[in-house]
């Protein structure tokens, strides 16, 4: 009787044996030619291919009464498992790989290549899938069994800080202008064009305007942006005030000068003082060239202006 047999895939041939029911007369013995193996998986039938009793030389076969009976031999599939990592990053610009795998369960030495293909470099996550080439292995001789990898790639975390600001009441706005932290380097324009602007553009008295520039930025998925917002600080105009000294012989005429020198910073355009001077010196001396003022419309001086004490110059007729 042929045995049936059953193993998993391992690159070798499976065979079968036989067993006999009976006895044989003393120096009888079975002479069995089996056929049937199999390597590969699947199944094949086993049987006895030949079959005689021998004593010493002579074939004795005829003394008995023999029936045969055919057997399977199955060859299963070895399991194979590859496992691909999984891996977290922030984003930078570059792929997310992880491109080693683990490979178990190949049998008898057979090496077909196994090449890790998953990749992500935008936000977001997908699976670290791979490619097989089997090469002169049978891919039939086995049964895979995946276990995958994550491959995530999370939202880099970028910094705008707008830079603080300076200016005299009544100039321009200086350039603004910030600093950005964080990009994937060489990714300058990943957030486009970058516009500092004034969040109260209609302010425009001496004071400190805090949280008051701002940026603007074209969104990208691939960040979360924080922006810092800066200071302007609007200083007072520091101005001074000088009346004109002059000098001459008694002539018998005043002597006047109606110059007043605005120093310091100045007035903004459109502000100031209307002066009226009133110094004079007629007969031989001297005296102030005092001046008295007014404010011209919409000059605040309060507000928007640090006055040094006027300086008095001297008139002088010798």
């Amino acid at each position: 009787e042929v045995k049936s047999k059953s193993k998993e895939y391992d690159g070798t041939p499976l065979t079968t044996t036989y067993e006999t029911n009976g006895a044989f007369e003393p120096g009888d013995e079975p002479v069995v030619e089996l056929s049937g193996s199999i390597k590969d998986v699947g199944s094949v039938i086993a049987r006895v291919k030949s079959f005689k009793v021998m004593n010493g030389s002579t074939d004795v076969t005829s003394k008995y009464v023999v029936n045969t009976y055919d057997a399977f031999l199955t060859v299963k599939k070895a399991v194979l498992n590859i496992k691909t990592e999984s891996g977290t990053k922030s984003y930078d610009g570059k792929p997310l790989v992880k491109d080693v795998p683990t490979v178990t369960g190949l049998k008898n030495g057979e090496k077909p290549t196994i090449e890790v293909t998953g990749s992500q470099k935008m936000v977001g996550s997908s699976t670290n899938e791979y490619k097989i080439t089997w090469g002169s292995v049978n891919p039939k001789n086995y049964q895979i069994i995946e276990d995958l990898g994550t491959l995530t790639v999370t939202k880099a975390q970028v910094e705008i800080r707008v830079k603080d600001a300076v200016k005299l009441y009544g100039d321009a706005d200086p350039a603004l202008i910030g600093t950005v932290s964080g990009l994937a380097d060489g990714a300058e324009g990943d957030l486009g064009e970058l516009r500092y602007y004034r969040l109260n553009p209609s302010v425009k008295n001496a004071g400190e305007n805090v949280d008051s520039i701002a940026v603007s930025y074209t969104p990208n998925p691939n960040y979360d942006v924080t922006v810092v917002l800066g200071k302007l600080t609007i200083e007072k105009r520091h101005v001074t005030l000088t009346s004109a000294s002059a000098t001459k012989v008694y002539d018998g005429t005043p002597l006047t000068n109606d110059t007043i020198n605005v120093g310091g910073d100045g007035f903004a355009p459109d502000e100031g003082f209307i002066f009226t001077v009133t110094g004079t010196q007629t007969n031989a001396g001297s005296s102030e060239n005092a001046f008295t003022y007014v404010l011209k419309a919409n000059t605040d001086t309060a507000a928007n202006y640090i006055v040094d004490a006027p300086v008095i110059g001297k008139l002088q007729a010798t």
